[in-house]
């Protein structure tokens, strides 16, 4: 039996992007592919950049509901690490537009649960100037109470999963490289290494025994070149194929004749039956 994935990547906050890729698939789906199984699966950085992360999780949270795969992206890790009380991912958030966020997302900040741990854990990394009374009263760390009673952190506890894997296809946030390596969560929110950034597209790796893998994570919008993106290679006779789907939504960039160019949400659409996984559509 065929079966159809719809994916979608790296959201960050833009609910309109969102409804305009769902509305795509969705008509897409209706006029050719009507009478087939077919299920959602959107590839994790669900908040930041853009202001309405709350209206994007609520509407993922119906369709997480309905059957749809959530995986954790590195961003939806920031909350979830914080809600914890995990100073690193508290800190890495910060860098990330942290505050605005919890701000848009959960209101006023309460204080910090453990303010003496996150102080050690700071000069533990050498972090000094992390420990002022400045930062303690910008940090995100104080929204970990607040987010760890929401109905945002449930849906990512509930619903988010590290990766998803089908007889042919790895889903995953991050695009794996060495894939040798044993696949861990920071591998599969970050990636096994940066080198996607500056080396050419060889470097991508479907994982063991799979035919195809899609990733979000990276886009290279200020370099003016554009996702989707395909990579195919062969390993031991076999043509393999990694999709790359973070469309740079919710960033901009002045392009060299200075326009203005905004990334773009685009639905993947992928069939797979018992014998090979194929690239539908990009819509």
């Amino acid at each position: 039996m065929k079966k159809y994935y719809i994916v979608i990547s790296d959201i960050h906050g833009d609910i309109h992007q969102l409804n305009n890729a769902i509305n795509r698939a969705d008509d897409y789906i209706d006029i050719y592919l009507p009478s087939y199984e077919k299920q959602y699966v959107f590839l994790g950085d669900y908040i930041d950049r853009q202001p309405y992360a709350n209206d994007v999780l609520l509407l993922l949270k119906n369709y997480a509901e309905c059957g749809a795969i959530l995986l954790m992206g590195n961003h939806d890790y920031f909350l979830y690490g914080t809600a914890n009380g995990d100073p690193l991912q508290a800190l890495d958030w910060d860098l990330n537009g942290g505050e605005d966020t919890c701000t848009q997302m959960f209101g006023p900040p309460g204080v910090i649960p453990d303010v003496n741990l996150f102080r050690a854990y700071c000069r533990s990394k050498g972090y000094d100037k992390f420990i002022t009374a400045d930062k303690e009263q910008y940090t995100t760390m104080r929204w970990s109470s607040i987010i760890k009673n929401s109905w945002q952190y449930k849906l990512l506890e509930t619903h988010a999963t590290a990766y998803h894997e089908t007889k042919h296809i790895f889903f995953s946030h991050a695009p794996q490289v060495d894939v040798k390596s044993t696949i861990s969560m920071r591998n599969l929110l970050w990636g096994t290494n940066n080198s996607y950034y500056d080396k050419p597209d060889s470097v991508f790796k479907v994982p063991k025994n799979k035919q195809m893998s899609i990733h979000g994570h990276f886009h290279r919008m200020y370099d003016e070149i554009y996702f989707p993106r395909i990579v195919n290679y062969k390993h031991s006779g076999i043509n393999k194929t990694v999709i790359l789907a973070d469309c740079g939504c919710g960033c901009a960039h002045t392009k060299k004749d200075d326009t203005i160019k905004k990334g773009e949400l685009h639905p993947i659409i992928i069939s797979e039956d018992d014998n090979k996984a194929h690239i539908e559509a990009i819509l």
